[in-house]
């Protein structure tokens, strides 16, 4: 395998090559200030982590090829559609100053450049360098490569939208919903017994929020907006946080945790930007818990970098619990290149209503599921901030799992990331032999996680909040 360290060591041999392949790059054509999704800036490619990644246009469309894995034939489902910002994403080494690295670049681009810390890692920080002259971006990337305290440097893109993007999963069957109650199938009111989730925050990252609905109207909710709205509004960050959060108003609909503390981190679009500065707000108002209701299905080394720290460090060191939807769609393109193929993420996959297999996604990185078609908050012209609907695929399922996990946390506020999901792991109800490739381990089940806890084994880690019990 490459090691980073190789592929991209500051030196003169880097930048040699860089300059080479400068030389031989085409014209972008790109509007100033916007991203393009029909030529490179110049790139041609470049490190993500261990494996070199290439940038080619075809058919006036910019494709990314993850080149360390790629066979000798042409796949088509190996290349990812994408679009690329004229802006850059680095890794330095701790310590590193930004006026340092500006006036580095200005001694030789005669350009200003702006640098914007995006993130703190153990070892080293995630930068965002923006030049005022678009031009200067490839030269730039270049000559950050020869500086000894840059670690790494790539292209800030965004894996483009209805391919292979952070979309949101909306688009399972829909099948009757007269009756059905996902808090009395999952039976979330022996929980509710001991507490609603209060001392928990639970950040959703997504898009289309409205707070002002009368049903959160009372919950603890703060927006946060990363990133330019491309004024589509689908209501989806809506519907995920009224299975989280709904309050028990006697008037819609009601939400599984409803004490929570509600952090909406609307994220406009997925680049690797974007999706940093998503997590880092989670990071700075500490999240417990991030729902992630979207597929990723080409991760940069960078998102990766730091959903490790959140698991890792997070919660003062009992580690963030990262939740996501394992998809809608089954795809050919492969898994471990996803956000789905991503360890540290607990995998959510949907099941209907009499827990059968929702979507014909299935896989081993599948760890749980939950029911999907559940009632939800929405908004619309006719009656604004006033309505329900239905919310559907693992992206209704995963913040069920979400909320679930938000209670079990204010219950047991000791326990660490990878003891909470263990427990909902192991204490998921199986389901039929011929649905568990789709389902993972089982369906989320409360009462049985909630049992565990109770045990004397638990008293030491759960003891900790007596006051935790709701009214």
């Amino acid at each position: 395998m490459l090691q980073k360290k190789t592929l991209f060591q500051p030196g003169a041999f880097a930048f040699i090559v860089g300059w080479l392949l400068l030389m031989a790059a085409p014209n972008t054509h790109a509007t100033p200030g916007n991203a393009n999704c029909m030529a490179t800036f110049g790139f041609y490619a470049f490190s993500n982590g261990h494996a070199w990644v290439e940038l080619n246009v075809k058919e006036q469309q910019v494709y990314l090829t993850d080149n360390y894995k790629r066979s000798k034939q042409d796949n088509p489902e190996d290349h990812y559609q994408v679009c690329i910002a004229p802006r850059l994403i680095i890794e330095t080494q701790n310590g590193t100053q930004a006026t340092e690295l500006s006036q580095f670049l200005f001694a030789l681009l005669d350009t200003e450049i702006h640098f914007e810390l995006l993130f703190n890692l153990p070892d080293s920080q995630l930068w965002l360098v923006k030049p005022q002259d678009q031009a200067a971006l490839y030269p730039a990337f270049i000559h950050l490569l020869s500086h000894k305290q840059v670690l790494s440097a790539q292209p800030d893109l965004l894996i483009k939208p209805g391919q292979t993007g952070a979309t949101v999963l909306d688009n399972s069957k829909r099948y009757d919903m007269e009756g059905y109650s996902v808090i009395k199938a999952l039976n979330v009111e022996q929980l509710w017994q001991h507490n609603r989730g209060q001392g928990v925050t639970v950040a959703v990252i997504d898009k289309g929020f409205h707070i002002e609905h009368r049903d959160l109207q009372g919950a603890n909710v703060q927006l946060f907006r990363v990133g330019q709205s491309d004024n589509r509004d689908t209501n989806h960050g809506l519907k995920v946080s009224g299975i989280i959060a709904a309050q028990h108003n006697q008037i819609d609909t009601e939400g599984i945790a409803p004490e929570v503390k509600l952090l909406a981190i609307s994220l406009e679009a997925s680049f690797t930007s974007d999706i940093i500065k998503s997590l880092a707000i989670a990071q700075q108002h500490q999240a417990d818990i991030i729902n992630m209701s979207w597929y990723l299905t080409y991760m940069m080394h960078p998102i990766r970098q730091v959903l490790t720290e959140l698991r890792r460090s997070g919660r003062d060191g009992k580690g963030t619990l990262l939740v996501a939807a394992a998809g809608n769609q089954a795809s050919s393109k492969s898994s471990s290149k996803a956000l789905v193929g991503f360890s540290s993420a607990l995998i959510v996959a949907a099941v209907t209503h009499n827990r059968q297999a929702a979507n014909p996604v299935k896989g081993s990185f599948i760890d749980i599921s939950a029911p999907t078609m559940i009632s939800s908050l929405f908004s619309s012209p006719k009656a604004p901030l006033r309505e329900t609907a239905r919310a559907g695929g693992s992206s209704s399922a995963t913040p069920v799992v979400s909320a679930v996990a938000a209670l079990l946390m204010s219950y047991c506020p000791g326990i660490s990331e990878k003891q909470l999901r263990s427990i909902l792991i192991s204490t998921s109800t199986p389901i039929a032999t011929k649905y568990r490739a789709f389902t993972g381990n089982g369906v989320i089940s409360p009462p049985a996680a909630l049992k565990v806890l109770s045990s004397p084994k638990w008293s030491q880690v759960c003891k900790l909040d007596a006051s935790s019990d709701a009214n």
